[in-house]
């Protein structure tokens, strides 16, 4: 029987509950092969889900868990809401524990981090490794971002590894939690550094503006038509296209961009 995982008082909301920082040590003839990568399904848009895509082609014995079902079914009733969380939740425990991995390879992004942290504390619970890829930025800018916050503090706080894309977020990281920095890896986004091809001739004129991934509030697309659309308007031949899912747009949102003359959507 695995050692209790002592927890600590509630570090982010309902679903964030503070583990602590103790770390097992992983003896060879224990650690399984299998790793299991939560992360969006393949055929989501977005570069996470293509990311995932990759390990999984990579390593041998990596398997991938579905994080966004059923949570991604948008429904109005807070109880159905609630119950939509608690089967998430228990198809990701019959996961690891069918599975028994060596590592959960968590994809953790800013709009699923209560999902994402209650993820890696049930994983932590069962014994298993966590290594926590965040892909978002913006944390830690005063009071507007307390929430999401301590979401991600208590995240690191579970992760036995969290892997970090942005410096400026790695360091924020390492001096908040001064007691395992170690723990906190920088990995640079490695697509600026990929050779740009020589631009085609255009097969028409014009521009062709390309926004891929979840048309969302946060992404703030409607500013991006708004812009496109100005410009158009000034005789400029120039066209937006988006990509992806819809989010949490307002209905008057989705209108404007449903409307907007000057834009192609692709789901």
């Amino acid at each position: 029987m695995r050692p209790p995982i002592p927890s600590g008082r509630n570090a982010g909301g309902n679903a964030a509950i503070r583990v602590g920082r103790t770390r097992r040590r992983w003896e060879p003839g224990s650690v399984r092969e299998t790793i299991l990568i939560a992360s969006p399904p393949p055929a989501a848009v977005g570069g996470i889900a293509t990311h995932s895509a990759l390990l999984c082609a990579q390593i041998a014995h990596a398997r991938l868990f579905d994080q966004w079902w059923p949570t991604r079914q948008r429904l109005g009733n807070p109880g159905a809401r609630a119950g939509l969380h608690a089967l998430a939740l228990s198809r990701w425990v019959s996961a690891l524990t069918l599975t028994r991995p060596a590592v959960a390879y968590l994809q953790v992004s800013r709009p699923g981090l209560a999902r994402d942290l209650a993820f890696a504390q049930v994983a932590r619970r069962l014994g298993v490794p966590i290594v926590a890829h965040v892909h978002s930025t913006g944390f830690y800018e005063g009071p507007a971002t307390a929430g999401v916050d301590r979401r991600l503090d208590a995240v690191v706080g579970t992760a036995t590894r969290t892997i970090v894309m942005s410096r400026e977020l790695h360091d924020q990281l390492r001096t908040r939690h001064p007691d395992h920095p170690e723990h906190v890896v920088y990995l640079r986004n490695p697509a600026p550094e990929l050779p740009t091809p020589e631009a085609a001739p255009a097969r028409e004129p014009g521009v062709t503006v390309l926004c891929v991934g979840e048309i969302c509030r946060r992404k703030n697309q409607v500013a991006l038509a708004e812009a496109v659309e100005h410009l158009a308007g000034q005789g400029r031949p120039i066209r937006l296209n988006l990509v992806g899912p819809w989010g949490d747009v307002s209905e008057q949102e989705r209108r404007y961009l449903e409307s907007c003359p000057c834009l192609l959507y692709t789901s």
